[in-house]
């Protein structure tokens, strides 16, 4: 009775501080453990013209999420010609999009998977 007293206990234990499997299958998520972030999803196109200059080239530091998923974490984002072209992955890895469609500061992406992704400023 004390063994399976004691098994619970470590099991409880165990689950409490994390050690359970991390599912990693989302590539959003760095091995740094980024926390999820809720985005801004208040929006000034007057602003957000201003800031983003049709066909800007760059990088731009976004909130990125899957579908309609409420968690986002915050990934470099390459434009191109003021479309997206890739979203920048922790420890140097890439997304490549082949569609997106930006207006003012979010932007709707599809990846080469076929994959759905929000971006907001």
């Amino acid at each position: 009775m004390v063994r399976i007293f004691t098994f619970f206990l470590i099991i409880i234990a165990l689950s409490l501080t994390g050690c359970a499997k991390l599912n990693n299958s989302d590539p959003l998520v760095s091995s740094d453990l980024a926390s999820p972030q809720e985005p801004d999803m208040e929006i000034n196109s007057d602003e957000a013209e201003a800031d983003n200059p049709v066909g800007f080239s760059g990088l731009k530091s976004m909130n990125v999420c899957r579908g309609n998923s409420e968690l986002c974490y915050t990934r470099d984002v390459e434009f191109v010609d003021g479309e997206v072209e890739r979203i920048i992955l922790p420890e140097g890895e890439t997304l490549e999009i082949d569609f997106s469609d930006c207006e003012g500061e979010y932007c709707y992406a599809e990846d080469e998977n076929g994959t759905e992704w929000d971006l907001v400023e």
